[in-house]
């Protein structure tokens, strides 16, 4: 018996539409762990990473600048 449109549509758009929101989803989740480190600064002095919240360095006590 030979597939009608319909199941030869079912069969080729809907793999390639899931694999689209399989991919959107892991880049959601992805960026939104970038996110995360995205809150930190280094300081130029002695290059340390410090909390954006943080208006000094944690380590040398160097003013950092506003951002």
């Amino acid at each position: 018996m030979e597939p009608t449109l319909f199941h030869r549509i079912l069969h080729s758009v809907l793999p390639r539409r899931l694999k689209k929101v399989i991919s959107l989803a892991r880049s959601i989740e992805t960026h939104s762990q970038i996110a995360v480190y995205g809150s930190q600064r280094m300081c130029r002095k002695c290059g340390a990473i410090t909390a954006r919240s943080k208006p000094l360095c944690l380590e040398c006590g160097e003013l950092l600048p506003a951002v």
